[in-house]
């Protein structure tokens, strides 16, 4: 027979701490993207440091359906030194659906 023991016990909470679901979290956090747009540092950064290297093979991978000129969301470089620009929202999506693809790619160069 399994047993129950019912317990209440009191956490108090700092008075410059507040408790809030994650999804309102998730929901704030997505709403500071709305307009933003990011470099390769911030999706380096997005990406725990990933080389640039290794995320922009994802980027390419998808380049017909992100890129900018085909209504997606990056702007890719046209030369070498050339920046590459991405709506930060979009980006932070597409990160979250291909993010095993992200963490799995290595440098094939």
């Amino acid at each position: 027979m399994t047993q129950l023991i019912e317990s209440k016990i009191s956490i108090e909470i700092p008075s410059n701490l507040i408790l809030i679901e994650k999804a309102k979290i998730l929901e704030l956090e997505n709403q500071t993207l709305i307009g933003q747009t990011w470099n390769a540092k911030d999706v380096t950064n997005r990406l725990g440091g990933k080389d640039i290297r290794d995320w922009k093979l994802v980027f390419y991978k998808y380049r017909e359906e992100v890129d900018i000129r085909n209504g997606g969301f990056v702007k890719f470089p046209t030369s070498k030194g050339m920046p590459w620009k991405f709506h930060a929202k979009m980006t932070a999506h597409f990160i979250d659906i291909h993010w095993k693809e992200f963490m799995e790619t290595k440098d094939r160069f």
